[in-house]
């Protein structure tokens, strides 16, 4: 038998609410497609769209297009790196479903990651730099 601590529970559970959720049904993803908001860039492509969960779920596809298996890899853990430094509140209702495009293997995670910030700020999921900056907060 296997001791546990309370302590590691605890931990555990923890950990469990600040894990990344993902979307991995190929319906999700059509949805998302279908109606869902896009917001395109250079290197990755953003789909919005609400969901019913009561908490945000992710999305990662890097088609044949972008390259060979080592190259889709690579695209998908620079956005995955991205994703998980930009912080986006888990307990928003949508779904975010990022698209990889071919450029995107081939530049620093540095550029992924700014370019999908200002994709999340258009999209709203994320408060705009000009919110953050000042030390005032935004009127209604």
């Amino acid at each position: 038998m296997v001791f546990v601590s309370l302590y590691q529970k605890r931990k555990r559970q923890e950990r469990r609410k600040n894990e990344i959720k993902s979307s991995k049904q190929n319906t999700e993803f059509n949805r998302a497609y279908r109606r869902g908001e896009n917001f395109v860039d250079r290197c990755v492509v953003l789909y919005v769209i609400k969901n019913r969960y009561g908490y945000a779920r992710f999305g990662i596809t890097a088609s044949k297009k972008v390259g060979n298996a080592v190259k889709r890899n690579r695209a998908r853990r620079l956005i995955r790196e991205s994703i998980r430094q930009l912080n986006i509140d888990k307990s928003q209702s949508i779904d975010i479903i990022v698209v990889a495009r071919s450029k995107t293997p081939y530049v620093k995670q540095q550029v992924v990651y700014s370019q999908l910030k200002e994709l999340c700020e258009k999209a709203g999921i994320i408060p705009t730099q000009s919110t953050v900056t000042s030390g005032q907060p935004a009127e209604e």
